[in-house]
């Protein structure tokens, strides 16, 4: 973390307006904000539904197995235009209002009418009808890219049917970047494990790894962060009617490459992607040495550019 003498004078060159350095390398890299102030986006985002598993055909005295593939997705595009509001200067944060305006895109696309895909529909038509209207989202940001008092309820992909996805589409969302507490320095990298407990799930474990890359040119710089989670599911019988299937895994990985300005610590533009896949065995079937498996995964690819 910075200390208080560098939070007291970037809250200060953020009141003031005026030019001040880019932080060494023996800095971290902060935001900073300026009363008034607007930045506008073009963002685009697609979230995508695939469903892996087989169909199983006896003839005769033999079991034949047929693997498919299911898929759908929805894309959206929007402007989002941020404009800072009021300023926090002993804690160096400020109050942000981000309107969103002239969504469009092709939501949801095409889903196929096969029995296998009944998954996929309930998960990419609520993304596509709660992000068609504009809205305006109101919070508070750190200038460690945290954010507070967001209501959690306007955004994300509450209803994919992936927790994970959801907390983590809530930030990549928004156009900024979480900065980490350590010095900025080139090529460094580092790595955190923790373990994770869910309810209904066998202790996991997440991995974190940052790193911080040169940008191609001007006074910017590239944060690349990964992130992963691995849970594994006690055997569970979630059968409907007349069927069973115990869910074995999930997984859980994402990736952001977002360069920043070295001057304030805005967001330039961003690529961001995550994906949850489960998989699960279904009953026995007889003439089969295994039972059939089936995987699901959930993606959201999310692209972010500052417009002029």
């Amino acid at each position: 973390m910075s200390s208080a003498a560098s939070r007291l004078l970037l809250a200060a060159a953020a009141m003031i307006a005026l030019p001040f350095a880019a932080p060494s390398q023996e800095q971290a890299l902060r935001r900073t904000f300026q009363q008034g102030s607007v930045e506008n986006y073009r963002v685009e985002v697609t979230l995508r539904a695939e469903l892996h598993g087989v169909k199983t055909e006896t003839i005769g005295a033999k079991t034949y197995v047929h693997p498919f593939t299911r898929e759908a997705e929805g894309n959206l595009r929007w402007t989002a235009s941020r404009r800072v509001e009021r300023l926090d200067a002993t804690a160096g944060a400020a109050e942000i209002t981000e309107s969103l305006e002239g969504v469009a895109g092709d939501c949801p696309s095409a889903i196929e009418k096969e029995a296998e895909a009944v998954a996929l529909s309930p998960t990419i038509q609520p993304f596509c009808d709660e992000w068609k209207p504009p809205r305006v989202l109101r919070y508070r940001e750190t200038n460690d890219g945290l954010l507070r008092a967001l209501d959690e309820a306007s955004l994300g992909v509450t209803k994919a049917g992936c927790p994970l996805l959801d907390l983590w589409s809530r930030h990549a969302l928004r156009p900024n970047a979480i900065l980490p507490a350590g010095a900025l320095r080139i090529g460094a990298r580092e790595e955190k494990k923790t373990p994770v407990h869910l309810p209904g799930m066998s202790p996991g474990e997440s991995s974190e790894v940052i790193e911080w890359l040169a940008a191609p040119h001007g006074a910017a710089v590239r944060l690349h962060v990964t992130q992963q989670v691995a849970l594994d599911r006690p055997a569970q019988d979630r059968s409907g009617s007349g069927g069973f299937r115990r869910l074995e895994w999930d997984r859980f990985f994402a990736e952001s490459l977002s360069t920043l300005s070295t001057l304030d610590g805005g967001l330039i533009d961003a690529t961001r992607s995550a994906s949850c896949e489960t998989s699960y065995t279904d009953a026995p079937v007889e003439g089969l040495n295994e039972p059939p498996k089936f995987s699901f995964k959930l993606s959201l690819t999310v692209t972010i550019h500052r417009a002029p």
